[in-house]
């Protein structure tokens, strides 16, 4: 079942925090994202999962990131699905880190891809796995690749669920007063 999600239009590119300053990035009209999450019956407290990521990163790998980077924002303006997936899979720090915390990861990418995602990473911090794809009939079979690879390889318990990127953009569901 394909749920439409309003979190991920525009995109939107933190340029700075100090001063915030945020930059909305529109996916093309005309074109479809489908965001398939895994969710695994598994803790990875965010405490832990940033300790994981390196301090010091060579030259090469974090050029490499900033490259994928780029290529995730041509992505969205552009409306390429394709480019989108490969740049969120290519990530040279972080998910190296943290991949190995989350038993099961390294198939669940895999086998997301093998059943048509583009690409597949780390959620946040994790444990949750997305896979992203423009092609609909493809989504149900890339989720249930992605239990199977938790449960197979990780022997963890795991659920999916898919959304479809929102053409509204960005709303406010729910406000909390301080």
């Amino acid at each position: 079942m394909i749920q439409e999600c309003d979190i991920f239009v525009p995109f939107v590119l933190v340029r700075s925090y100090a001063p915030l300053h945020l930059i909305p990035l529109v996916f093309p009209s005309g074109k479809q994202l489908f965001f398939v999450l895994a969710i695994p019956e598994f803790e990875a407290p965010t405490k832990e999962m940033r300790k994981a990521v390196p301090q010091m990163i060579e030259l090469k790998r974090h050029t490499a990131n900033c490259s994928q980077a780029a290529a995730l924002v041509a992505a969205i303006l552009g409306g390429s699905a394709t480019l989108l997936g490969e740049a969120l899979a290519s990530d040279t720090i972080v998910e190296p880190a943290r991949s190995p915390m989350i038993p099961g990861m390294a198939a669940v990418k895999i086998q997301s891809m093998k059943q048509g995602a583009y690409g597949c990473t780390i959620s946040g911090a994790g444990p949750t796995a997305v896979a992203v794809t423009d092609d609909e009939s493809k989504t149900e079979a890339i989720g249930a690749s992605m239990v199977l690879g938790f449960r197979k390889h990780g022997n963890l318990r795991a659920g999916y669920s898919v959304h479809k990127l929102s053409k509204d953009g960005a709303k406010v569901v729910e406000s909390l007063d301080f």
